[in-house]
């Protein structure tokens, strides 16, 4: 467990377990997603934050590029099924949160492949991928 303040959400306790982000990254995925995983940058948004605890480790990524912003099609199919931390990275949205999380990891992977498959097209592929930064191997 651990307590941050993630800008303007305030102090916010986060439990230990396994978390799932959702965002979209108009205008370029590999910037931002080296962006958010870098060491040492000043916390431009929520997952920032939550990125610059010590303990925080980003297992995976799951990538989708598509012409149409899914992050809070995701959120709402995601919304009924997980435990959230309210408002995160939902500023500029009407989602309830864009970051879930489950104290088992087999669990938040199964909800988040049954949203994916809720609310993709058969054009939309989606790229998981699993490593530590700067080095991530695609899956098959």
């Amino acid at each position: 467990e651990e307590e941050i303040c993630p800008g303007s959400l305030g102090m916010i306790t986060f439990p230990a377990g396994f978390y799932v982000y959702l965002g979209s990254a108009l205008g370029g995925f590999k910037s931002r997603i080296n962006r958010h995983l870098a060491k040492g940058r000043k916390p431009k948004w929520h997952i920032d934050y939550l990125l610059n605890i010590k303990e925080a480790k980003v297992l995976r990524l799951i990538l989708c590029e598509t012409e149409r912003r899914l992050e809070c099609l995701l959120s709402q199919a995601m919304a009924d099924e997980l435990s959230f931390i309210p408002g995160f990275g939902s500023s500029d949205c009407k989602c309830k949160s864009h970051l879930y999380f489950a104290n088992y990891e087999p669990n938040l992977k199964q909800s988040i492949r049954r949203a994916i498959n809720k609310v993709s097209s058969p054009q939309e592929s989606f790229t998981e991928m699993t490593g530590v930064y700067g080095k991530w191997n695609q899956l098959p």
